[in-house]
């Protein structure tokens, strides 16, 4: 399927941006390309490749979904937009009658956490969207849609 998820900055500042990529994880028998039947168990049920203007900072599983984080590899101006993540998502490929009737849903999540004073000096790109990406996952902690701390995975 064609999909294109960006993010405008509509804010006056440059930002860090960040989208949040929710893949829902299903225990299915998937199928190869020649027809020849895999072990059931635990899948994603799409995949997707990441632009290579966005790096990927994480990925995580969290209840029933692997949940990705991928950070825009430079500062978003205001009034700029991102590159899309990625052009297409593909489903796996499972065997008929495994999920009928069932409604599956990627969650895409944006994040933008202003540049200005947020970041350490001296540091990598990466280095400081992480550091930026952490301060605002402890400011947020236990709050609806906040985010979690990336400590260790870079």
């Amino acid at each position: 399927m064609k999909k294109d998820p960006t993010v405008e900055n509509v804010g006056a500042n440059s930002a860090y941006t960040y989208i949040e990529v929710s893949i829902p994880i299903k225990n299915v028998t998937t199928v190869q390309p020649d027809g020849t039947r895999n072990a059931k168990g635990n899948t994603e049920m799409f995949s997707f490749t990441a632009d290579k203007s966005w790096t990927k900072l994480s990925n995580k599983q969290v209840g029933s979904d692997m949940v990705y984080l991928y950070v825009y590899n430079q500062a978003l101006a205001a009034g700029a937009k991102t590159t899309p993540l990625f052009q297409t998502i593909t489903m796996a490929n499972i065997i008929e009658g495994e999920l009928d009737l069932q409604q599956l849903n990627v969650g895409v999540r944006a994040y933008g956490i202003q540049e200005l004073n947020t970041d350490d000096n001296g540091a990598s790109f990466t280095q400081k969207a992480t550091a930026a990406w952490n301060k605002y996952a402890t400011q947020n902690k236990d709050q609806a849609g906040a985010g979690q701390s990336l400590s260790g995975k870079i």
